[in-house]
């Protein structure tokens, strides 16, 4: 009959002057009030003192475990996954495809010089050519041997000024005439060497 109130158990229990867990126990039916509480509830309730002897709802010696104020909240278990719809499954994505190979650069000049001369070569050798087209072949092939000679000429160049101004093959180069101070003629003979070298250049 308490269950039937609709007063809230902490009311009940300012009330009775009893704590809110006890009025929720004996709602539940796992406690039962003492002779004062139960003819105060039937004062304020209309809840006879024999009823709570022959309620239904009564479980006799039975204590729930009361869960502490702090005490946190178990983790729910995460939703099982979604069983997969055959239907509606999008197909698995198509693994892709190797990235094609880079074709190298010739940045090479003069490599490119040797392939234009060797494709002249070949043109040469081509059977039924008129004697223009001959001549043509022959007029290519002597502009990429002149174009490669000069692409070399300048190369040697380049390469003559990087180390020609390089700071390395200067202290190299004192190092070499300083060991040689004791040796006066291997002295002479590498400074001369290292003297024609500078006026070929």
């Amino acid at each position: 009959m308490l269950l039937a109130d609709e007063t809230s158990s902490s009311d009940i229990a300012v009330k009775l002057n009893v704590h809110r867990m006890s009025v929720s126990h004996w709602r539940a039916g796992e406690r039962k009030p003492d002779g004062d509480k139960r003819r105060t509830l039937e004062a304020l309730y209309s809840i006879p003192v024999q009823s709570w002897d022959n309620a239904p709802h009564v479980i006799a010696n039975v204590v729930r475990p009361v869960p502490a104020p702090d005490a946190p909240e178990p983790a729910s278990a995460p939703p099982p996954a979604p069983e997969p719809d055959p239907v509606h499954e999008p197909a698995p994505a198509r693994p892709r495809p190797p990235a094609p190979a880079q074709v190298p650069k010739m940045l090479d000049p003069i490599a490119a010089a040797d392939a234009l001369i060797f494709e002249c070569n070949k043109g040469m050798k081509l059977g039924g050519l008129t004697s223009a087209e001959q001549a043509d072949w022959q007029d290519r092939l002597l502009k990429a041997i002149t174009m490669r000679q000069k692409l070399v000429d300048s190369a040697d160049a380049r390469e003559d000024k990087v180390v020609r101004y390089n700071p390395t093959w200067h202290a190299l180069r004192a190092l070499i005439v300083d060991t040689l101070v004791p040796y006066p003629d291997a002295s002479r003979a590498v400074c001369d060497a290292l003297k024609a070298w500078d006026e070929r250049r």
